[in-house]
């Protein structure tokens, strides 16, 4: 991890001491984690604000992915589900599903997403 937005000094940081609520602030951070391979921060963080957005389907999304990455493919699932539940034309959160579906052989599902 390269530590661009890491830390108690770091620019979001700052932000979610001003404004623990603030959503963007958590998803964002969570996101530099999950590129830097942190996969446990990006959980604390995307968990942190679908926490205070439970309906956000991009978070819901962001969830599953980390899940994904780290070979848990029924709670990935589950994500990937909801989020389609709530915006079933999202076409990257039914790539992700896909996926997920192809991951464990079942290519047909994996074709129909």
């Amino acid at each position: 991890m390269n530590g661009s937005d890491d830390g108690p000094t770091s620019p979001t940081a700052a932000v979610l001491r001003l404004d623990p609520k603030m959503i963007n602030a958590w998803g964002n951070r969570g996101m530099i984690h999950y590129r830097e391979g942190a996969l446990d921060l990006a959980l604390q963080d995307f968990r942190a604000a679908l926490d205070l957005q439970p309906d956000n389907t991009d978070l819901m999304h962001n969830v599953g992915l980390v899940h994904f990455a780290r070979g848990e493919l029924e709670q990935a699932m589950t994500l990937f589900d909801r989020a389609i539940a709530w915006a079933p034309n999202r076409a990257r959160i039914r790539f992700s599903r896909a996926r997920a579906h192809a991951a464990r052989g079942d290519y047909e599902r994996a074709a129909s997403d």
